[in-house]
Parts: C-alpha cells; sequence; structure tokens
C-alpha cells in the first residue's frame, strides 16, 4: 500500500536501506525497542504481477522463440517435481541426522554406540553417569541448535508454517524462504529434535519445501519475477512438505488447500499433486527405514468398531479439544512473554533453549514412554498386543517394550493401574514440555508432540475399554483393540491444537493404513475442533497474531461492521499524486526518493483529481535512473515527462486548465504515440510489450539504437505511457466493506482506489484494512475494560487521530474522559479546524493521570499534569519526509 499520509510503514517500500533506518530510528527513540514484525512485511500485488508478466511475449516465427514457449509451458511441472523431490532427499537427511544425535545420547559414536559408562568402565547400576550423559548430550545439541539459528538465520526458528502462511496471503517477508534459512532450518531440526526436545520435525518440513521452491524459482522465466505464480508453487511445496512428513500425498494436498493456500485454483492442485507424489516415490525409492514403509507409524488392522464404541471416540475429541486449547493458552501466554525486551534481556535465547533442554531431559529419562523418541512411541501405541495374520511377534514385542502387553491378560494387554498412571503422566508431561518448548529459539513442530499426546490418551482409553469388555459388558465379539483408539486419539489431539480436520483425516488414514477408520477419525477430529473453538483460536493463528503478522482471514459476516460500514469510513482521503502535466525527469525522481511509496496515482490534475491510472515507483525509477545513466543526448533531470497515451480534451467532466509545459511555457498538445516532436526536440518513449522483468534493459537498449534517435540531438520529452497501470481497482464510496472484503481475500491485489464520476477520492490499502479489522476485532473484546484502559490501547497501538476521533462515537466515555480530564481538544471538532493531520500517528509518552485525579481536575501541580498533547515525528515520518505539527497545550502526553 502506498500513497497516503499514514504513519503505517505499511505504506513504505519496504527495503534495506529504509529497514536500517527505521531500526536506527526505533533504537533512538524507544532506547532499544526493536521494530514492529507488521511493519516489516511488504505488501505484494498479485494481479500487477499477472499483468507484468502478460506483457512480456516470445517471438511466435523463430525456432527459438517456439523452443521457449514450450519451456514456458512445461517448465511449471518441471519445477513441482524437483520441489518434491529435494523435499523428500531433506526430509530423509534430516531423519538421518535425527536418529545420529539420538543415538549420542546413550552411547558413544566411534566405539559402536557402546553406553557411556561401559566406555569409561565405570559401574553404572542406578544409570546415573547414562543420566548425566543424556542430560548434557541434550543440552549441548540444543544450545548449537539455538546458536546457529540465533547467529546465521533468526527465521528458521519455530514451524515456519504461520510465516509460510502469511506469505501465500499476499505478503512479502524477508529471509524466510532464503537459503540460508533453508540450510539452518534442516540443521537445527537434526539437533533440536536429535536432542529429545519436545518438537517434531515434520511441520517444519513444509517450510524446508517452501524454501526450495522459493530458491528455485529464482532459475525459471516464468517464476522468477511473477508473484503470483511464485505463490502457486509455493502451494504446491506446502502439499510435497506434508507428503514427505507423512507419506500422504492426498492429505498434503487438502493440508495445502486447507490450511496454509489462500488461493488454490485447480492447475494449483494437479501441480501440488504432481509434487506431493514425487515426494512419496523418492521416500519409496529411499525406503530409509528398510521396512519398504513410507513412514514408520504404518499399521495394520482389520477389526470391526462396534456402534458403542463411537461414545468414547466422541470422548476422545472432548478431551483431545481441552487439551489442545489448554495447550494453546499455556504456550500463547509464554510466548507472549518470551517477546518482550524485558525477558530478551534477562533470558538469552541459547540460556532459554539449554535450560528448556535440560528440563526436558531430566524430566524424561525415567519415564518409559519419554525416553525414546517420540516416534517410536507413537508406532507402539498403535500396534496391537494380538498375534494373527496381520500382527506378527515382533510388532507385539514391539508394543511390550514400553509395557503395552502383558501375555496373561486379557487380549494379551496390561490392565495393571501402574500403565494407566504412567500414561497419565507422560501425556501431562508432555503437555508441560510442548508449551515451553514450541516458540523458543530453535526450529520446532507440532505435529509429532500432538500425536504423542492423543496417542497415550487413545491407548488409555482403549485399554479401559477392553476391561470393561472382558470384564463388565461384552459389546464386541472381536474383542477391542487399543491401537485403534490410540490412532483415533492422536488425530483428535492433532485437529485440537491445529484445527484443521479434512486434511488431518485423510493424512490419519493414508499415515496407519486404516482406512477402515476413516468414520471414527472423522468423529473425533470434529468433535476436538468444535470443543478447541469454543474456547480459543487454533496454534497458526494464534501465532500470526501474536508475532503480529497481516493476515487476512475468511470474512466474519457475523460482525455488525460489515453490515453497516461503507469503504469511505475507512478508507485514507489524503493522498500523494502525480499530475499529468508539468513533471520533470527530476521532479519525479525526487518524488519518489522523498515518499518511500510503492508507486502514486497518475491524475489530471492537482485541482480535477479526476484518476487515469496508476504509476509503480520501481518501475518507473528504474526506467529514469537507467536512461540518466546512459547519458542519451538530450535527456537530463530537466527533460519534461509527458503521457501521450493519455487524450483529457472532450472530457465532459472537467475542463481542463491551461497547464504549463515546464520547457516551452506552451499547453502541450497531447497525442497518440509517434506524433511527432515538439521544437525540434524528439520524444523518448517506453516501447510497448517490455514492462516485464527484463523491460528496463530492452527498452534502454531499443531507444538508444533506435532510428528515433537520429537528428539534431535536441531536447527529448520522456514518453512514461507504457509504464501506466490502467487496470487498478476502483470502487465507489457506497461499497460495503464485505464486498471490499472478498476482493483483498480472492484478487489478492494491494489496494483499491475509491472514486466519485471518476474523481479520485481516496485509498484503501490492504494492511489499513487489516488493521482496521484487527481494531474492531479487539474493541469486541475489550468492550468491558476501563475507559482508561481502553484509551490508553488506543494509543499504544499507533492509532491516528481520525482513528481515536471516530472512537468516540463507539465509546462515549473515552470521548468524555479525554475531554474533561486530559483538558485538551483531543476528540472535538477543533482538532480539524486547527488544520491538523487526521492521519497523524499518536503515540504515548508519558503515564495517564487517573480520571479521579483531584490535582489534574483542579489544575495543581502544573509542573506534573499533562496539560493538552503533542504529536510526536515516528522514525517512519522520518523516514517519509513527512512534518510534525505540535498541537496545543504545554506537556506532552501523546
Amino acid at each position: 500500500a502506498f500513497c497516503t499520509m499514514s504513519q503505517s510503514v505499511a505504506f513504505k517500500v519496504d527495503n534495506p536501506e529504509a529497514r536500517a533506518r527505521f531500526r536506527r530510528n526505533s533504537l533512538a527513540s524507544n532506547g532499544s525497542e526493536a521494530p514492529d514484525p507488521w511493519d516489516l512485511v511488504k505488501t505484494v500485488s498479485l494481479r500487477y504481477a499477472d499483468v507484468k508478466a502478460r506483457s512480456g511475449r516470445f517471438p511466435q516465427t523463430e525456432v527459438r522463440g517456439r523452443v521457449l514457449q514450450l519451456i514456458h509451458k512445461f517448465d511449471g511441472w518441471i519445477l513441482a517435481g524437483v520441489v518434491g523431490f529435494l523435499s523428500a532427499v531433506s526430509g530423509c537427511v534430516i531423519t538421518k541426522g535425527v536418529n545420529y544425535v539420538a543415538k549420542v545420547r546413550t552411547g558413544v559414536p566411534w566405539s559402536n554406540w557402546e553406553p557411556w559408562a561401559d566406555y569409561f568402565g565405570i559401574a553404572d547400576e542406578k544409570h546415573l553417569v547414562g543420566y548425566a550423559a543424556y542430560v548434557m548430550a541434550a543440552i549441548v545439541f540444543a544450545s548449537l541448535s539455538a546458536f546457529f539459528v540465533r547467529q546465521f538465520a533468526p527465521k528458521a526458528r519455530g514451524s515456519g508454517i504461520p510465516e509460510v502462511k502469511t506469505i501465500l496471503g499476499g505478503f512479502m517477508m524477508d529471509e524466510v524462504l532464503s537459503a540460508k534459512t533453508l540450510a539452518i532450518k534442516c540443521l537445527g531440526l537434526a539437533l533440536s529434535t536429535g536432542a529429545g526436545m519436545s518438537l517434531g520435525k515434520e511441520g517444519p518440513l513444509v517450510h524446508v519445501a517452501c524454501c526450495w521452491a522459493n530458491i528455485l524459482s529464482n532459475f525459471t522465466v516464468k517464476y522468477s519475477h511473477h508473484e503470483g505464480k511464485r505463490r502457486e508453487m509455493l502451494s504446491a511445496a506446502a502439499a510435497a512438505g506434508v507428503s514427505t512428513a507423512f507419506g500422504a500425498p492426498l492429505g498434503g494436498v487438502l493440508f495445502s488447500y486447507e490450511e496454509v493456500s489462500t488461493h488454490f485454483q485447480q492447475w494449483v492442485m494437479w501441480k501440488a499433486f504432481f509434487a506431493a507424489v514425487i515426494a512419496c516415490v523418492t521416500l519409496q525409492a529411499i525406503d530409509i527405514n528398510n521396512d519398504h514403509h513410507l513412514t514408520e507409524y504404518t499399521v495394520k488392522y482389520d477389526q470391526y468398531v462396534a456402534l458403542v464404541e463411537y461414545i468414547p471416540f466422541f470422548f476422545l475429541g472432548a478431551l483431545s479439544g481441552i487439551f489442545g486449547a489448554t495447550f494453546i493458552a499455556l504456550n500463547t501466554r509464554y510466548t507472549r512473554l518470551r517477546i518482550t525486551d524485558e525477558y530478551k534481556k534477562k533470558v538469552p535465547i541459547i540460556f532459554e533453549v539449554g535450560a528448556i533442554s535440560a528440563v526436558t531431559a531430566l524430566s524424561s529419562y525415567w519415564f518409559t514412554f519419554l525416553n525414546p523418541i517420540m516416534s517410536g512411541v507413537i508406532h507402539d501405541c498403535f500396534e496391537s498386543c494380538n498375534v494373527n495374520a496381520t500382527h506378527s511377534v515382533e510388532q507385539m514385542e514391539a508394543a511390550s517394550s514400553v509395557g503395552l502387553c502383558d501375555p496373561n491378560g486379557p487380549q494379551g494387554l496390561n490392565m495393571d493401574s501402574g500403565l494407566f498412571l504412567q500414561l497419565g503422566i507422560a501425556a501431562m508431561l508432555k503437555l508441560l514440555q510442548t508449551s515451553l518448548t514450541f516458540g523458543t529459539g530453535v526450529p520446532a513442530g507440532l505435529f509429532v508432540p500432538s500425536l504423542f499426546m492423543g496417542a497415550v490418551m487413545g491407548r488409555a482409553t482403549g485399554h479401559a475399554m477392553a476391561w470393561v469388555n472382558a470384564s463388565v459388558w461384552t459389546f464386541s465379539d472381536q474383542g477391542v483393540e487399543p491401537g485403534i483408539y490410540a490412532m483415533v486419539g492422536a488425530a483428535a489431539m492433532l485437529g485440537g491444537v491445529c484445527r484443521v480436520t479434512i486434511s488431518i483425516t485423510v493424512i490419519m488414514f493414508e499415515l496407519t493404513g486404516g482406512l477402515s477408520y476413516v468414520v471414527p477419525f472423522m468423529v473425533s477430529i470434529l468433535t476436538a475442533k468444535v470443543v478447541g473453538d469454543t474456547l480459543n483460536e487454533g496454534i497458526y493463528d494464534s501465532y500470526i497474531k501474536i508475532r503480529k503478522y497481516p493476515f487476512l482471514h475468511d470474512m466474519d459476516t457475523a460482525h455488525p461492521a460489515f453490515a453497516t460500514q461503507t469503504i469511505d469510513h475507512v478508507m485514507e482521503d489524503t493522498v500523494y499524486s502525480v499530475p499529468l502535466y508539468g513533471n520533470t525527469v527530476g521532479s519525479l525522481l525526487a518524488q519518489l526518493d522523498k515518499y518511500r511509496f510503492h508507486g502514486f496515482p497518475l491524475l489530471a490534475s492537482k485541482q480535477h483529481r479526476i484518476l487515469l491510472g496508476y504509476l509503480h515507483a520501481d518501475d518507473v525509477r528504474a526506467y529514469l535512473e537507467h536512461l540518466l545513466s546512459l547519458g542519451v543526448a538530450g535527456c537530463n533531470e530537466s527533460s519534461p515527462v509527458v503521457f501521450k497515451d493519455i487524450e483529457l480534451r472532450g472530457n465532459p467532466f472537467v475542463e481542463i486548465e491551461e497547464a504549463k509545459s515546464p520547457r516551452t511555457g506552451r499547453s502541450p498538445t497531447p497525442g497518440r504515440r509517434g506524433s511527432g516532436n515538439r521544437r525540434g526536440g524528439r520524444s523518448l518513449e517506453v516501447p510497448r510489450k517490455v514492462t516485464s522483468f527484463r523491460s528496463v534493459a530492452l527498452a534502454v537498449w531499443f531507444m538508444t539504437r533506435g532510428r528515433r534517435f537520429a537528428g539534431d540531438g535536441g531536447e527529448r520529452d520522456v514518453d512514461l505511457s507504457e509504464l501506466v497501470d490502467y487496470t487498478v481497482h476502483r470502487l465507489v464510496p457506497e461499497t460495503h466493506l464485505e464486498q471490499v472484503h472478498k476482493i483483498f481475500l480472492t484478487l489478492g491485489i494491494r489496494m483499491v482506489f475509491v472514486t466519485r464520476h471518476g474523481f479520485l477520492k481516496g485509498v484503501l490499502t490492504k494492511k489499513n484494512y487489516l488493521q482496521y479489522v484487527a481494531d474492531h476485532h479487539d474493541d469486541d473484546e475489550n468492550k468491558a475494560k476501563e475507559p482508561l484502559d481502553r484509551f490508553h490501547e488506543l494509543a499504544r497501538r499507533k492509532s491516528t487521530l481520525r482513528h481515536i476521533k471516530n472512537k468516540k462515537d463507539m465509546y462515549p466515555e473515552v470521548g468524555a474522559f479525554s475531554r474533561n480530564s486530559l483538558q485538551a481538544p483531543l476528540l472535538s471538532n477543533d482538532i480539524e479546524d486547527q488544520g491538523n493531520d487526521l492521519s497523524a500517528p499518536v503515540i504515548v509518552q508519558r503515564p495517564f493521570v487517573k480520571v479521579g485525579d483531584a490535582a489534574a481536575a483542579s489544575g495543581e501541580n502544573e509542573g506534573t499534569q499533562p496539560r493538552g498533547y503533542r504529536r510526536t515525528l515516528s522514525s517512519h515520518e522520518h523516514n517519509s519526509g513527512a512534518f510534525a505539527d505540535v498541537l496545543p497545550g504545554g506537556r506532552g502526553l501523546l
């Protein structure tokens, strides 16, 4: 978003220089406060990327042109296949690394994995040496993972799925999908997961696959500069990542559609499925576990599920929903504390990760279900204790290794009460461990910890139902298989944490081979989602809000604002623009440098604000700078900039005034391209069909060597008609926000202009609209707050004067408090009368005075009492060149 006087950096181009200035100004004004993550995310226009891509055409007659067309047609499929292959290879490498690091915790790698106590010749009957080695190795490997992430790629922390969702929603985030992030992500996953921390490697594989897609897109013609096409490939890569993690190509496609992607067309689904299939075929070929299975969770069951067993399935779903909501509440509360500046100063990231790994290792070593790697325990919980045609002795022994089976028990099951206690303790400890771990400074996923908690709860429920069937009421002649309950519980817990339904169902039956149990999966997952949604949001949406990423969710039609508000209530009506006449190369470059916007609307004149089109700043700057750098004769900073293709004479809405030409002093005569020169000068025109990613070089070459520049070498006009974007979206002021929401969500555009009969009235950017939606959501949640607290939160959120002025209608007590207690015309009409900019940002500089403060009300203690308010320049305004006006009053409150 681009061209308003708002303070929000959503209106600024996100480049390294701007970010550096912003950080320096923030540190200078706020001590050590880091920039808001919201401000560092740049909006992209998927529509304009598509327009630019269509403007470049390959030659139709030459053999080379036909070859390029063929490559252009199939490069998407080739790229999707390569992404799927590399994702699977990366997953196998990470798995090998995890297994190696995990074995180091219990044995010596250079002595054939001999236990540490035996290697040093120490009698370790109480396992104290093994315990110490187990804990120390966990601390070292986890700390190494945190060090690499902090030092080389901070964006590699976490699962990466919230960042991928934000990028696919139409935004750009630096370094999230870079090669450096990819390398550190893989290395960090192997170290942190192998160290035994309560996290998984499956979720981050989505991030790994998207990194591969982003890197490889830079080597193709179609995807390198086309943000829309690039995001299509990222959606396909997300499917390949899930397919690599679970060996579930169908579930991967559905997960990309249901949870990750914002735009998912039919051709994207085909490429996503192709990438997922290639990933599965690669996993099958590598066969990293040497068992001819895609995953280590595969089991076989042909047990019939009795109708009465759906009652415990519903119970598992409800319990998983409560567990999932509890985990989200605990984890997000700790994460909000973790991201504060005070916490960061007191607790370094590496120390925090080392402490968490130490707590995890100390609390896990003595427990049978927590000591091994989680994936192995999950598979043991899925196994049966019966030896029959579908279950071998080896499989039964695997379940027996963790105490689940007893040959003397009913159906070979262990019915000891101590087992139920161990399973319950394992679930509770894993819940607490994961609440501490997820969100810390290492790559971390949630899929495996969620499957673990659900599997142990389901296994306990299955053993209880088996006891009921054997001792109390025989409701199934075939008996009860607790492994089925473990699979259902794992699916329910994953749904309770991630809040996805269809894709998790498909992933689970592909993961376990339990196609016969799709209905129990559906019942438990849907129950978990319904229960969890009544308590809080899903984990990924919660992290998007915690990290302040701009993301447009599906429309909430129940919100009253969508039914009553129109776009003119939320648009910015102060817009920087470029007039049709009176521009020179130097003045246009100066305006581009002064205001770091993505572009400017092209208007008929300053008086007659007819919207003619839009000039994208990057295209105009690159073209003009290259033109000046080549030293074309007659072209300098004083050369006029014209738009020959725009004909305004005869427009019924405006009578064009005499616009003085900057060189001739006469009114220029607009005409069509190639209409000749004026006063002996010549026109430097942008050739048609070259405004794609190679437009600058091709245009400069054409102009400097073309026949049109032969002549007297007189001063030339610079025609920018071909750089005008005529396809910007226009809406009328009466457009309801429901329609605006659909436009932003489905079209992937960056902004919409508000016009009346062709006259520009304002602009609404995607990020400003997101901020408006967030404000209304917060207002609904905070209506019970005290007026002082609510007003403090409005100012703390970098609100504008117009925003706070509008709050008077929504919260009358805020207006009364501001006028009566602060003795400032903050919410009165005097603000506009005094010529103050309503888009001016307001920030809190001093603490508020309580409403009941007698000294403040009586005007005493003038040295300490706030008397009015003052607008202070923020770092964003310093960057944009805006000015600050001081409002009436003495000491600054705002």
